[in-house]
């Protein structure tokens, strides 16, 4: 379908579907806590990750990129 797009059409697209900074960082800080739980683990219930505070380390981390990262324009 891109291949049938116009250049000006692709970025109206991208432009609409793009989430803000702040919507998506809500939507990763859900998703983690989601994890925190039973989500988190795998079907042998194993975490899947190291432990919480090794995630909320990264994501105190990673947050700070999130407007590098993202691109909004």
């Amino acid at each position: 379908m891109i291949s049938f797009l116009k250049p000006n059409q692709i970025k109206s697209y991208v432009h609409h579907v793009t989430w803000s900074v702040e919507n998506s960082a809500v939507a990763v800080e859900f998703i983690l806590e989601q994890f925190k739980g039973p989500a988190g683990l795998d079907i042998d219930g194993i975490p899947l990750f190291k432990d919480d505070a090794a995630v909320n380390s990264h994501w105190a981390t990673a947050s700070k990129h999130l407007s590098c990262m993202q691109d909004n324009d």
